[in-house]
């Protein structure tokens, strides 16, 4: 990277591959080359951030963009994204795909949080519809980096430890049992192992040491 010749670095990819970064209002975007790139795909949020002034109330521009958001374009090559276009027009589909724009511009909101704005009428200017972002969610669910950024880890479920008696059966036919019993470690944890040749009952305790 040499910023006195080009303000841009290089990516150098397996098979003589290379993908170029350049910036764009401070922000470095894959440069996409050829016929294949679709119209747009530079200038929506999936590429680069737009920077706006945050003393300013937002105000969308997005009427004039031909595929609204092109890094949901490139997502919908795959086939559970296509299946769930179905079913939605061409319109719904592009007014959606406007949606989840919208919800990267303003620094992905949740969903709840986006379609409240809307309703109240605290965006200027705004063309994006609740019912294009209930669109959105339904074709491409929910927003990645959304779900990166602000899921949390569940609870886990509680386990309960189940102790019960041996059936009184066992103790009259087999009152003389085998037992076979052995060590074993899982990342430096020692567990002491033993499993009976009639039932075959395995049981598992955890020990301090291997001497005791």
């Amino acid at each position: 990277m040499d910023t006195d010749f080009d303000n841009a670095f290089v990516v150098h990819c397996d098979g003589d591959r290379q993908m170029r970064f350049v910036n764009r209002k401070g922000v470095y975007v894959l440069e996409q080359l050829g016929a294949n790139v679709e119209p747009g795909a530079k200038e929506t949020s999936a590429m680069y951030r737009q920077l706006s002034n945050v003393n300013k109330q937002p105000q969308f521009e997005l009427s004039s963009k031909q595929n609204g958001y092109a890094g949901l374009g490139m997502t919908a090559k795959m086939a559970t994204v296509r299946k769930n276009k179905e079913g939605f027009t061409p319109r719904q589909v592009k007014a959606a795909m406007e949606g989840r724009s919208a919800m990267h511009i303003l620094n992905a909101p949740s969903t709840k949080s986006l379609k409240y704005a809307i309703r109240s009428g605290l965006i200027k200017n705004c063309p994006i519809t609740e019912e294009a972002i209930n669109h959105a969610e339904a074709i491409f669910g929910p927003d990645a980096s959304t779900l990166k950024g602000k899921s949390t880890r569940p609870t886990p479920k509680k386990t309960y430890v189940d102790f019960f008696s041996p059936p009184e059966e066992l103790y009259q036919h087999d009152r003389s049992i085998t037992v076979c019993i052995d060590h074993m470690e899982i990342k430096n944890a020692k567990f002491l192992t033993c499993i009976d040749t009639t039932v075959r009952y395995r049981s598992c305790i955890p020990v301090q040491n291997l001497k005791t």
